[in-house]
């Protein structure tokens, strides 16, 4: 026979066989019991007693080796099957009465009698450890079944996106690849019948996993549901305000509110006017039959139009403000226009063509005769004297915009148009020619913006003075009022405007379109607007579906809950009073949504959390197996525990 076969036939010890590589030549090996008894004792502490430490690693190899071994033990009962089939009997499987098998099998019984001996092994070394400290070595050998059972991790498809159906299956699949991976402790003659029992009760509870779970996830939402109104009554709005927007919307929402300015100092839009989504502007209308949020946004509304006032006032300024301006301007300018107007100047051939105009001659002729009205006698070119005073150009300048005027009204459009080239060029012949009247016109037009900013805000702030007022007692602006009034007022300002009044007075203009769009949505909501509503079933027997008081069943409920404690008065209690409950709730929820629609900042936090769940990062194949399995790979312990106890 060969050294296998007497190997396989030598009488087994009670405490360790000798292994395959001694019949081969090499060294014997200890016994079992010898190496037990020296790595238990290098593990004690000094009193004798594996420490706490020590354990949990004894219970981690432990653990990790009997799935191992219990590896090695299928493999080698499969080989030995598979060994026997078709061979005749020979001398050894007649003396030893054992059937007969091939190299395969013979291999196979080799693997299996090596594992159930280490299997053994381990046991004893773990022994000391378990007595010790039961809790702390169980945990480690726990660990180690799943660590041992992590390759079955790959089984099958990603776990994630499955359906429940779906993810039963797999749970089952790998529940018993799991429990079959675990050792069978004295096998004798039914191991395949203890393989069955351990791959049928992994593959069972492997399989229940996900429908436990994914009923305590249920359950555990649904009493979230019901609390989380009453403890986190902001966020519970926040959430559902931005959850009535998809992603895009969200972060358009969000990037509208961050870009947001400020077109008048104190005037406040409110989170729908800056974030300029659909959703915003319909919450906005449905929470306008909220008290708290209607008497909120009027008065925000009477703040906004007060502000809008006065930074309108800023640039109109008093009427005693524009008499001291224009007194300033004519004790500035006026001396030096006196000065200019006793200059003269000779005019050239240019000049007498120009002045051979009809219009010209007859703006001349006005001038001449409203000189001689007011008794100055103007200079005007002779023959033989072709000099022409600075006066006679000042009172002609003054006749020419006196015709424009009167073209403008009369609609002689192309009249006005002549006329107005006309005075452009005594103009500017004047201010070439005839000393210190570009002085003069310089000085005159710089003190007249300010005049004409005051002449502007003034004439705006008295068209808008009559309108209706509001509930705060002022004027209220509207946009297409103001928009005409501005126009009219910028026409009639010759020299212009302060830039930064010109600032001011646009700025309310934008103020106030920004409003306008709280009303760009007629309709009072729709189905697409955030409304309050309870979420999940016991939420809205508790408060009701919009939060209006609780539902007939949660009163009774309430009501025999209080009743079997033993106060039947406070049942009763409930069945009156449990509308109040959920009015109480919906007043709160209510307070913090008109705080979201009022304050735009404060809604952020919400809408950058829904626009990221559109980028939210898909976890690898790899990571999603190791998260989902590690309900399987636990059941898969346990499973192993409960098959190798009822083996014993």
């Amino acid at each position: 026979m060969s050294a296998f076969d007497d190997y396989l036939n030598a009488p087994a010890s009670a405490s360790a066989k000798p292994s395959f590589d001694t019949y081969l030549g090499a060294s014997p090996v200890a016994p079992a019991s010898a190496a037990g008894g020296s790595g238990a004792a290098a593990s004690k502490t000094a009193a004798g007693q594996p420490g706490m430490l020590s354990s949990l690693g004894a219970g981690l190899g432990h653990g990790f080796g009997s799935t191992m071994l219990g590896v090695q033990q299928l493999v080698g009962r499969g080989m030995q099957a598979l060994g026997g089939i078709g061979e005749s009997p020979n001398l050894t499987s007649t003396i030893t009465g054992q059937p007969p098998m091939n190299a395969v099998g013979r291999a196979g019984q080799w693997l299996t009698q090596d594992a159930e001996h280490g299997i053994a092994n381990l046991d004893q070394q773990y022994a000391p450890y378990s007595a010790a400290h039961p809790i702390v070595a169980g945990t480690g050998n726990v660990g180690g079944q799943i660590t041992g059972t992590l390759p079955t991790a790959f089984i099958g498809p990603e776990y994630a996106g499955l359906s429940l159906a779906g993810k039963m299956g797999l749970g089952a699949i790998q529940g018993a690849a799991g429990a079959a991976m675990m050792p069978v402790q004295n096998p004798g003659n039914d191991f395949w019948t203890q393989k069955a029992e351990q791959a049928g009760l992994g593959g069972l509870l492997g399989g229940a996993t996900p429908m436990v779970a994914a009923g305590a996830k249920n359950l555990g939402q649904s009493l979230w549901n019901a609390v989380k109104p009453v403890v986190q009554p902001g966020r519970f709005v926040g959430e559902g305000l931005a959850g009535a927007m998809d992603p895009a919307e969200a972060a358009a929402a969000a990037q509208n509110i961050r870009g947001a300015q400020e077109f008048v100092p104190g005037s406040l839009p409110t989170t729908a006017q800056v974030a300029q989504t659909p959703v915003m502007v319909q919450t906005e209308k449905t929470a306008g039959n909220i008290p708290a949020f209607k008497s909120a946004a009027a008065q925000r509304a009477i703040d906004n139009n007060d502000a809008r006032w006065q930074a309108l006032m800023g640039v109109a300024q008093t009427p005693e403000a524009l008499a001291a301006a224009n007194q300033a301007r004519a004790a500035a300018a006026q001396p030096l226009y006196d000065a200019a107007h006793q200059a003269t100047a000779n005019v050239g051939k240019g000049f007498v063509n120009f002045a051979q105009r009809p219009a010209v001659q007859q703006a001349m002729q006005q001038a001449d005769q409203l000189a001689r009205n007011e008794g100055v006698q103007l200079k005007w070119p002779t023959p033989d004297d072709r000099a022409i005073s600075g006066q006679a150009l000042d009172y002609t300048n003054r006749a020419l915009g006196d015709m424009i005027g009167a073209a403008q009204r009369a609609g002689n459009n192309q009249q006005a148009r002549a006329l107005t080239e006309a005075q452009s060029y005594l103009k500017s012949w004047t201010q070439t020619y005839v000393p210190g009247v570009r002085q003069a016109a310089q000085t005159y037009a710089q003190m007249s913006v300010p005049i004409n900013t005051m002449e502007a805000g003034q004439a705006i702030a008295n068209g808008l003075g009559t309108r209706a007022m509001n509930a705060g007692g002022a004027p209220e602006i509207q946009l297409m009022p103001y928009r005409s009034a501005l126009t009219s007022a910028m026409k009639n300002a010759e020299f212009g405007i302060d830039p930064s009044a010109l600032n001011s007075l646009q700025g309310i203009g934008q103020d106030l379109q920004r409003a306008t769009v709280s009303n760009s949505i007629r309709s009072p909501g729709s189905d697409t607007a955030y409304n309050l509503a309870a979420q999940g079933w016991l939420a809205r027997q508790l408060y009701g579906p919009t939060f209006g008081g609780a539902g007939n069943l949660g009163k009774a409920v309430g009501a025999l809950g209080a009743t079997a404690l033993g106060h039947p008065m406070v049942g009763l209690g409930i069945l009156g009073g449990g509308n109040k409950i959920g009015q109480m709730v919906g007043n709160r929820l209510q307070d913090r949504l008109s705080g979201l629609l009022l304050n735009p900042d404060t809604v952020l936090p919400y809408l950058d959390a829904r626009a990221a769940a559109a980028a939210q990062p898909v976890p690898s194949a790899l990571a999603q197996r190791l998260l989902n399995y590690g309900r399987p790979a636990l059941i898969n312990g346990a499973a192993g525990a409960l098959n190798n106890s009822g083996n014993k």
